[in-house]
């Protein structure tokens, strides 16, 4: 089972640096939009932040990444998956989708950003606590925060994928994660290595940094659902070779 996840990643990467390669215009275009509109102003509000920690630079943060960065990364995604199939899409269609995903992608950052906070204070209230049985609390709560950053790995694709309630959109990468662990935490250790990668080349391949990223997601998110499709069409034939 872990070998054939382990396969699996290997094939997402694999697949994913291809599609770059074959795509690479379109990547690089969409790119340094999402390094121009997603990238310098998050890491430049975050540094902002830690420079001048209040409630109202924390606030910017919240904000930026809600209503500019995870959108444009929605987008980017978006335009990866039409990639993937074959669509040809066009400069403009990054704007159009970017305005069709927005409101739900707004809602997706939200809730995760909040569950980050939460998870976040909770694991320094009890890490600060005198009493080491206090301390030992915050043990799951780190355990969650793990598994919060699994489900962000999914979140982006799942939007750009198809259109579904916040709820659900929330449910499918909580199960997706829990299903294909293996897979996630190998999709975690790639996503990491494309960013060691860029900061090391540094230009030009920092600027092909959100598409590579976007083509990864993309392909993993479609490498793990293929599995799912793939049981479904074999069920019905099972069934009917008992009949």
């Amino acid at each position: 089972m872990a070998g054939e996840s382990l396969r699996s990643s290997g094939r997402i990467f694999i697949n994913s640096m291809r599609s770059t390669y074959e795509h690479l215009g379109m990547v690089l275009y969409i790119s340094l939009v999402w390094f121009a509109l997603a990238f310098l102003p998050g890491t430049f509000f975050i540094s902002f932040a830690r420079q001048a920690p209040c409630l109202l630079t924390f606030l910017l943060v919240f904000l930026v990444i809600v209503f500019l960065a995870a959108p444009m990364s929605v987008a980017v995604c978006s335009v990866a998956q039409a990639l993937l199939n074959r669509e040809d899409p066009g400069m403009g269609d990054l704007w159009r989708r970017f305005r069709a995903h927005y409101w739900l992608t707004v809602k997706a950052s939200a809730a995760m950003l909040t569950l980050l906070i939460v998870l976040v204070v909770d694991i320094v209230f009890f890490l600060s606590s005198s009493r080491r049985i206090v301390q030992w609390i915050a043990v799951p709560w780190f355990y969650l925060l793990i598994y919060w950053l699994f489900m962000t790995l999914y979140i982006a694709p799942l939007i750009a994928r198809e259109q579904v309630t916040l709820l659900e959109l929330l449910k499918r990468a909580a199960l997706l994660v829990l299903d294909n662990l293996v897979v996630t935490v190998a999709l975690l250790l790639e996503v990491l290595l494309v960013f060691v990668l860029c900061w090391l080349l540094q230009f030009p391949v920092f600027v092909l940094q959100g598409g590579v990223l976007a083509l990864l997601l993309v392909t993993a998110l479609n490498e793990v659902l293929g599995k799912y499709e793939k049981k479904a069409l074999e069920e019905p034939e099972e069934e009917l070779e008992e009949v």
